[in-house]
C-alpha cells in the first residue's frame, strides 16, 4: 500500500521531468535526479535496519514525495508559477475515475465467469474497467483533456468517413461498384 503513494508520485515526477526537458534545464532536471536517488539511498539504509524490507518501500515513497514537492517549487519559479489548482482537480478525477475502474476490474474478475478460461475472464474483466473509467473521465467527471482527445478522435473519425464515401462515390461513378 505505502508504494501506491510512491507511484503517484513517480508519475508525477515523470510530467513535471517532461517540463524541465521541454524548457531545455536538462542540468537542473539530472541534479534534481541525483539529489533524490541519494535521498533515497540514505533512508533506504537507515530504515532497513529498523523495518526490513518495508523500509525500502517508504524510504522510495518518501524520496517520491520529495523529488515532486522540490520539483513543483523549482517548475514555479522557472516558469513563474504553475497552476496547481488545476493540476490537483484533475488528478483528483483521474483518481476517482482509476479507482472506480480498478475495484470494477477487481470485482468483476471475481464474479464473472466467462468459462474457466483465465484469459477470457482477464479480457472481460479489462474491458469492464477500462470501460468504467473512460465512461467516468468524458461523461460523468467531464475532464478537459479527456474531452479535447474525444473531440479530435470524432474528428478524425468523420474526416475519414467523409474520404471513405468520397472514395466509394467515385469508383461509382466510373462504373467500379
Amino acid at each position: 500500500m505505502i508504494l501506491l503513494i510512491a507511484f503517484i508520485f513517480f508519475g508525477l515526477g515523470d510530467v513535471i521531468g517532461r517540463g524541465f526537458y521541454i524548457s531545455q534545464k536538462t542540468r537542473l532536471a539530472a541534479t534534481l535526479g541525483i539529489v533524490g536517488m541519494i535521498i533515497y539511498v540514505l533512508l533506504a539504509h537507515f530504515l532497513v535496519k529498523s523495518l526490513s524490507y518495508r523500509g525500502l518501500g517508504i524510504a522510495y515513497s518518501a524520496q517520491s514525495v520529495f523529488g515532486v514537492t522540490v520539483a513543483m517549487i523549482v517548475m514555479r519559479r522557472i516558469f513563474g508559477g504553475v497552476n496547481g489548482d488545476k493540476i490537483l482537480k484533475g488528478l483528483t478525477q483521474i483518481l476517482i475515475a482509476s479507482l472506480c475502474g480498478g475495484v470494477s476490474i477487481y470485482y468483476s474478475f471475481r464474479m464473472v465467469f466467462v468459462g474457466d478460461s483465465l484469459m477470457m475472464r482477464s479480457a472481460a474483466s479489462a474491458i469492464l474497467g477500462i470501460a468504467i473509467y473512460v465512461f467516468l473521465v468524458i461523461y460523468v467527471l467531464k475532464l478537459e483533456e479527456a474531452l479535447v482527445l474525444k473531440k479530435k478522435l470524432l474528428d478524425k473519425l468523420r474526416s475519414f468517413q467523409i474520404w471513405r464515401n468520397g472514395l466509394r462515390s467515385k469508383t461509382c461513378a466510373h462504373g467500379g461498384g
